[in-house]
């Protein structure tokens, strides 16, 4: 009896765990399947926000606390300075090498790593984001670059 039920509880934690694995970062409450209002009239900081909130805050991702490769996505102030010609952290192993900041100062249109890995489905240095995650639409990617052209713009 006790094999039976060691078993059950085996097989239950391996359920689990590839459940949580398959879900990725952005598992957390505050991420659901509906989309932010993105749309034109909304492709402003607002905007931005509400597509990093719903796609990359997640637990274990870029939020206040977590901050995975020393970026914080999370709404409020200073988020384009937490950006703007800032280089990912050294301890990063996927993009420490990468000599992009996560958007680059004066680029019209906005470039840098998020902007890379957004958008290419084999970015510069790592994975896609959302990581293990589908990737954000275009109305959210279009939302995103519109913001980060009004941040990087001389």
């Amino acid at each position: 009896m006790f094999r039976i039920a060691g078993s059950i509880v085996a097989a239950t934690i391996v359920s689990l765990t590839l459940s949580l694995a398959v879900v990725g970062c952005s598992s957390d409450s505050n991420n659901n399947n509906n989309p932010p209002d993105s749309g034109s009239s909304n492709c402003d900081l607002t905007g931005a926000e509400a597509v990093f909130t719903a796609k990359c805050t997640g637990s274990g991702c870029h939020n206040a606390t977590d901050k995975t490769s020393g970026l914080d996505l999370t709404a409020g102030s200073g988020l384009p300075a937490r950006l703007l010609g800032v280089m990912p952290m050294s301890i990063s192993f996927f993009c420490a090498s990468s000599a992009m900041p996560y958007l680059t100062a004066h680029s019209t249109p906005a470039t840098g790593l998020l902007l890379d890995k957004i958008t290419k489905s084999m970015p510069s240095c790592g994975a896609r984001m959302p990581f293990n995650m589908s990737p954000l639409t275009s109305t959210e990617i279009a939302c995103i670059q519109s913001w980060a052209n009004t941040v990087t713009s001389p």
